[in-house]
């Protein structure tokens, strides 16, 4: 009869059954056998946060905006989505990453934001000073006129103007002028709230496109077109819509 007890471990009679024919126990036999699942699900799986992708891919884009204001609307879309991605990152419960993503997207659209939308800002401070600056050369070219200061008026006029127009017609115009009944004296001159000025920084030229609105004493306004550029630090009339006589010699008047 065995002498195997009833009440022997399983891992004894696993061992006795593992012996080999010549009687040999095996001795990896005794060794604990591990799960082959172990390890699996100690780590649990984190996804990219996909808002933190089209944030930092947004946020590359951003660049296009230096090719014109309007495109201003990539980088700040990258600052939404990109705030949008953190947001639901700190709400995942650790089983979303992609933190890193969003911020270099975040910082990219913002450094687009400020160097784009600062130099639109810085530029239209620049055409604001120069349109006031446009608005009172006209108003005191119309006073010089009013006043019969004609030279002085000849003086806010530039050296291409002065090359296609002869002094005296320019005299002889506004004197004629003022003294029509028909036309009626000026009374002032302003502008019809529309300036289109062109800031040229590389090679520093800066000009302007307007009109000038001639009030008269009878109540009638004569619009004329003009044409402004900044020289020396001042504006002055390049040419305006008037027909004053005789062009200077080699030239035509415009």
């Amino acid at each position: 009869m065995s002498n195997l007890s009833p009440d022997r471990p399983d891992d004894a009679m696993k061992n006795e059954s593992a012996a080999d024919s010549s009687g040999q126990q095996d001795p990896l036999a005794s060794l604990h056998k591990m799960s082959r699942t172990a390890g699996l699900g100690s780590q649990e799986y984190v996804a990219i946060n996909a808002a933190a992708v089209a944030a930092l891919l947004l946020g590359l884009a951003s660049s296009l905006a230096v090719m014109g204001t309007i495109l201003l609307v990539i980088p700040v879309a990258a600052l939404v989505v990109a705030w949008i991605a953190i947001v639901q990152i700190r709400h995942s419960a650790g089983t979303e990453a992609g933190t890193g993503l969003a911020a270099a997207g975040l910082l990219l659209a913002a450094g687009f934001v400020v160097m784009v939308g600062g130099r639109a800002v810085l530029q239209a401070w620049d055409v604001r000073r120069e349109q006031g600056q446009i608005i009172a050369l006209i108003d005191q070219f119309g006073r010089n006129i009013r006043e019969g200061k004609y030279d002085a008026a000849w003086d806010q006029c530039n050296g291409r103007f002065h090359e296609v127009r002869k002094k005296d017609s320019f005299v002889t115009f506004w004197t004629r002028a003022q003294a029509d009944s028909l036309y009626g004296r000026v009374k002032d001159m302003h502008w019809n709230g529309l300036l289109r000025i062109e800031i040229d920084r590389e090679s520093g030229n800066t000009t302007a496109l307007g009109m000038i609105i001639i009030d008269l004493e009878s109540g009638d306004k004569d619009p004329r077109g003009a044409r402004f550029r900044k020289e020396e630090g001042r504006w002055l009339i390049e040419d305006v819509s008037i027909d004053f006589g005789p062009a200077m010699p080699g030239g035509a008047a415009r």
